[in-house]
This record gives C-alpha cells, sequence and structure tokens, in this order.
C-alpha cells in the first residue's frame, strides 16, 4: 500500500490531470469512484504498467465510471472519468477520448468529461476511442431547496381589500434557484376569520387584519404574510369651497377631502393624490394621507390663465386583480362674481376675484 501511494504522488507531479482527480472524488458520484479509482482511471496508478500512446493508437479497452450518476439541482455539475488500455492492460496515458450526450436538453459533457444537468430527465453518457465506445447513464432529478408563495416571485407581503379575491401562487426551485414543475400543492392559512384559502390557492379577503399564508410541496413549505384592508370606496369634498382669492394667489384655507370605505366609516391611512391640469395653478401637498376621521388637505395657488380651473383629488386603492382604481372628485369654476350653481354669470377678467364650488363626484376606473 506505501509504494502504491509512493507510486501515485510521483505521477501526480507531471499528470496534468491533477486538478480532474481531486474533482472525481469530490463529486457526487464520489460513493462509487475510490479515489483510488480515479488515480487508475487517469493514469496514475494501474494493474499494468502504463506507458504515452500517439493519439488512440493501441487502444484496446475504454472504461467509464461512475456507472450512474444523479444531478439535483439545474447547472450541477457531475464529474465522470474515462480509463483506457491496450491489449496487454497497460495504461494509454496520451489516449484523446470525445465525450457527448445523449440528450442535451437534460445534460451536456465537456471534454474532460464534466457533465452540467440542462433540465429533468436521463440519458446517456459516451466516450469515444477510435471504434471503442462505453456508455454511463445521468439522471437529472430536480430536488425542492425551498417554496415561493404568492402572486410572484419575491413577494414578501400580499395585500387585499375586504371582499376581493386574489389566486396565489406557489412555487417550489431548486438549489439553483430553478423551478421545478409537475409537483402538487397543499395550502394553508393560520387565521381563516382573516380570510379564507381553498385547494386551489383561490384567497378571499373576509376581514382587516394581519395573518400568514402557506404552501408545501415535496415536504418543503414557504410562507407568506397577508394583510386584509378596508379600501377607501368614494371621496368627498368637505372644506374649502366659500372662498375668494385673485387668479394666480393661494386661497386663503386649505382644501379638505374625506375618503370613506364601503360602510360609510373614515378610511384612515390612505394616500390622497391632488392634482391640477396644466396651466391651472399648483397645490401643495400633491398628496397626504388621511387622518383619523379619513380627512385629507391641500393649499391651491389659482392659475393666472383665464377660464376654468379644476382641482382634482384621488384615493388610490389596490383591488382583487392589484389594477389601480380610484375614487375621485372634482372642484372647480370660472373667474368672476359668486357662482350659485353652473351657468352663473361670468366676470370678464382672470385677475378678479373667483369662487370655486364643488362641481361633481365621480368614480374613475384605471
Amino acid at each position: 500500500m506505501e509504494k502504491i501511494l509512493k507510486t501515485a504522488k510521483e505521477r501526480a507531479e507531471w499528470i496534468k490531470h491533477t486538478a480532474k482527480i481531486v474533482a472525481v472524488a469530490a463529486s457526487s458520484g464520489a460513493a462509487l469512484v475510490s479515489i483510488f479509482t480515479a488515480l487508475y482511471s487517469y493514469g496514475v496508478i494501474g494493474a499494468a504498467e502504463s506507458h504515452q500512446s500517439i493519439g488512440n493508437i493501441g487502444a484496446s479497452w475504454v472504461g467509464l465510471r461512475p456507472a450512474i450518476d444523479t444531478a439535483t439541482a439545474i447547472g450541477d455539475t457531475v464529474h465522470y472519468a474515462a480509463t483506457i488500455t491496450d491489449k496487454s492492460g497497460s495504461i494509454l496515458v496520451g489516449a484523446r477520448p470525445v465525450w457527448t450526450t445523449g440528450d442535451s436538453s437534460v445534460a451536456v459533457v465537456l471534454q474532460d468529461g464534466s457533465v452540467v444537468g440542462r433540465g429533468p430527465g436521463r440519458t446517456m453518457v459516451s466516450v469515444v476511442v477510435g471504434k471503442l465506445v462505453t456508455h454511463s447513464t445521468i439522471v437529472v432529478r430536480q430536488r425542492v431547496a425551498s417554496v415561493e408563495v404568492g402572486r410572484a416571485s419575491g413577494d414578501s407581503l400580499l395585500v387585499l381589500p375586504e371582499g376581493a379575491q386574489m389566486q396565489l401562487r406557489a412555487q417550489a426551485v431548486d438549489a439553483r434557484g430553478y423551478p421545478i414543475a409537475g409537483l402538487e400543492t397543499t395550502w394553508h392559512i393560520d387565521d381563516n376569520s382573516v380570510a379564507s384559502l381553498d385547494s386551489t390557492g383561490l384567497l378571499t379577503g373576509k376581514t382587516a387584519g394581519r395573518t400568514t399564508i402557506g404552501a408545501r410541496m415535496d415536504g418543503v413549505s414557504g410562507r407568506a404574510g397577508l394583510s386584509v384592508v378596508t379600501p377607501a370606496s368614494a371621496i368627498a369634498l368637505v372644506a374649502g369651497t366659500n372662498q375668494r382669492a385673485l387668479a394666480g394667489k393661494a386661497l386663503p384655507q386649505a382644501v379638505v377631502v374625506r375618503a370613506t370605505n364601503r360602510r360609510g366609516s373614515a378610511a384612515t391611512g390612505k394616500r390622497v393624490n391632488f392634482r391640477v391640469p396644466d396651466g391651472q395653478g399648483s397645490v401643495q401637498p400633491a398628496s397626504a394621507i388621511t387622518d383619523a376621521d379619513g380627512r385629507a388637505r391641500t393649499t391651491w395657488t389659482l392659475g393666472s390663465d383665464p377660464g376654468r380651473q379644476t382641482l382634482f383629488a384621488s384615493v388610490e386603492n389596490v383591488d382583487s386583480d392589484r389594477a389601480g382604481w380610484r375614487a375621485a372628485t372634482r372642484l372647480g369654476g370660472d373667474p368672476g362674481d359668486r357662482l350659485h350653481r353652473p351657468g352663473a354669470a361670468r366676470c370678464p377678467g382672470s385677475v378678479d376675484p373667483c369662487r370655486w364650488w364643488l362641481c361633481r363626484l365621480r368614480v374613475f376606473p384605471y
């Protein structure tokens, strides 16, 4: 044994395949390929004296180890080793094997015997030396490393309005992040008083609150947080209509709107956006969060151009498809005398005092 190891050490110093030898021993097929088999395969030790060959001249036998190996993730590399001898059993160190795989969609092989998984399945790994051919098998069978839960990859918190529905997805991935298809999903929700979740992953919001959703695939679980919220369904102007200001000047009082939910209660903590068309002044701030009574306010500086000017206020929500929709109110008027209803007389100049009144309430789908 000591003599064998000494010989192996001496020859490893000049054999350029030393790195491959270590790689073979460290591969996922290491249980089938001992370090001595690896050394033998690359001509460091052998049953008979090895010698240098010119190309594949004199090759009489070719062997391939391991006979079968498995990659558990797309992109994993498995190392195979070929042994080539002459008719007397001596190793042909200079032989040049050609490597191929039967199905490149399952795996591809490099010319050093490294096989890389490309997709699930099973195929042959072949080595050709002259007229000699031998085969091994590579199996690419993805193993679940983690499960992603949500509507899209990376969802950490799902937001769902009361009464709305959302179709969830669960995706198993291997150790390199490649998706695994064809696995059955088992769904679970921690608190079904907040939302209900059926066996297909259809989620329905019930009551405002927070809970956690889980999906299990092939023994591995993934989780995501869920927040069911009460959305704003309407917005109305509650202050700021009975004012005067010169065109180009700010109204003396803030314009105040109130957002409510479908039960008529205050929609708190919602973002309200204020805007005016180009040339019709400015607002400050352009957005505000509703207070405990559902109110948000802004200061409107009127535009200097003559004609009707309009302010829009909108509150944005998330529906079951996560598409935005806005409940919006419009405040507008013309420069001139006090207007008690649409159609009142206009005043000639844009620098005269302006009176603004609530024009109408509309809901705009987006």
